[in-house]
């Protein structure tokens, strides 16, 4: 199973390995070794039970089939997604709830190197070609010459960019935990900080900058304090706006990526700025929520929906109405109760709230629910920095 697990999150970090899988051993070899790893899952002594695993599964599954029933998807191409949507839950859970800590620390431990050399392959490449990340994450037929060259030389795109955005808190958290040396937080600090100006993601650059600012915040960080945190900010983003737009035009002086110089000047402007710009983020998402208002119920299932297509809540709403609304909270819920609060007696707890809010709002602003990070590695890191796991008596009761 350990084998398994680590084909998966090698995987999901490495696009050379994706690469091999997709070209050299066909997408169905991936999709054979993921559905090999949720059979095991479900059926290893240690389970004890298979109705607690689809009791945590079921809102998923029931958001699958609705999503099938009123779409047009490919039978096959279906259960695929179903495979790649329910399999990070259901691994994250296995690990941290029924395999030792040991486990945990093995994971953690692939998925740390992984991330850590498919950034510094990612930081050569783009210095050979610049706009390697975005055309990954934007060409239509991945088989295309340059896109193949370019995962050969394991140059991440959107999606690697973004989990590694996602992860950065979770190290902030382990050093503060004193389970990172303080060389390598910096280095961490510095790869995360190109990779996003190299890269040219202008919200991953801004998520950044967020998670960086929690490194001055004690190890004992607890929820209230980050809600505080977040609103004071909010507060002064408000009320000092035209210091704000002063020190994001200063910004965007400084930063010498295009894409992200332009965005960050037209975030300056506010919304007219953003609007001057080819990729209007706050017109998509205005588009989806629009729609949401024109048809609140029922949303795009009978008549069809204009969607903006940028961001994975709001595109839901849109398309699916208040069942969308419920099957976002359901599913959310079920992975910050098993996945994230099982760690709310763990000194920091705070920085795991962060993590788990950040991915919401990722969520929001980008499509996709990450479901690899929220419901596989971030629960799999946090077990190693608290160094908990199924053999820690009462760890995980509720």
């Amino acid at each position: 199973m350990e084998f398994l697990f680590t084909i998966v999150i090698l995987y999901s970090t490495m696009p050379i390995i994706a690469r091999i899988f997709s070209s050299y051993l066909t997408t169905y070899s991936y999709m054979l070794v993921l559905l090999l790893a949720f059979i095991a899952t479900l059926s290893a002594k240690r389970q004890s039970s298979l109705s607690e695993m689809l009791n945590i599964l079921l809102p998923f599954i029931v958001y699958e089939v609705f999503i099938y029933v009123v779409g047009s998807w490919e039978t096959l191409l279906w259960l695929y997604q179903v495979l790649l949507d329910l399999s990070p839950v259901a691994f994250g859970y296995f690990v941290i709830r029924k395999m030792k800590y040991g486990a945990a620390k093995y994971f953690s431990y692939v998925i740390f190197i992984a991330l850590v050399v498919t950034s510094i392959t990612t930081l050569i490449g783009l210095a050979v070609y610049p706009d390697a990340s975005r055309y990954i994450a934007t060409v239509s037929d991945s088989n295309e010459a340059k896109a193949v060259t370019y995962d050969l030389m394991n140059i991440g795109g959107y999606d690697f960019v973004y989990t590694c955005i996602l992860v950065y808190p979770i190290a902030i958290y382990a050093f503060k935990k004193k389970r990172l040396h303080w060389a390598i937080m910096t280095a961490i600090v510095v790869l995360n900080f190109f990779l996003c100006l190299t890269s040219g993601y202008t919200i991953a650059f801004i998520f950044v900058v967020l998670s960086t600012i929690f490194l001055i915040f004690p190890k004992n960080l607890s929820v209230t304090q980050v809600i505080i945190i977040l609103a004071i900010s909010l507060f002064l983003i408000i009320v000092l706006s035209d210091y704000v737009s002063m020190g994001l035009n200063s910004l965007a002086d400084v930063i010498k990526n295009k894409d992200i110089s332009e965005r960050l000047r037209a975030l300056a402007n506010g919304r007219e700025g953003l609007q001057d710009i080819d990729d209007d983020r706050v017109g998509l998402y205005l588009t989806s929520l629009q729609s949401f208002i024109d048809s609140p119920i029922l949303g795009g299932m009978i008549n069809g929906t204009r969607m903006g297509g940028h961001s994975f809540i709001f595109d839901t709403m849109a398309q699916y109405g208040m069942f969308g609304i419920i099957f976002l909270i359901a599913m959310y819920r079920i992975i910050y109760k098993y996945l994230f609060r099982p760690y709310k007696n763990c000194e920091g707890f705070g920085f795991v709230f962060w993590t788990f809010l950040q991915i919401l709002m990722f969520s929001a602003v980008n499509t996709g629910m990450w479901l690899p990070v929220l419901g596989f590695f971030a629960p799999v890191l946090f077990a190693f920095i608290n160094k908990k796991g199924a053999d820690n008596e009462g760890f995980m009761d509720k």
